[in-house]
């Protein structure tokens, strides 16, 4: 077989981020509505070697009644 020499390498890469979430009640304790959210949420990374980048998300739970959980 062959022998192959292979040198060290060493990297790093560097991230920074900021991120927000909200909830927002719409409804509570109404006929076929215990609760009624609505929810958001952003998240910026900036990476030194490939730039940033934007995510987001947005989401809803409607509790009918106690053990009733829509998503």
């Amino acid at each position: 077989g062959a022998v192959v020499a292979v040198q060290p390498t060493r990297g790093s890469i560097n991230v920074a981020e900021v991120a927000g979430e909200i909830l927002v009640p719409i409804l509570a304790d109404k006929p076929l509505f215990q609760s009624l959210n609505v929810g958001a949420g952003y998240r910026y990374s900036h990476y030194n070697l490939s730039g940033g980048i934007s995510t987001y998300k947005v989401n809803f739970d409607w509790r009918v009644f106690s053990p009733l959980l829509l998503r």
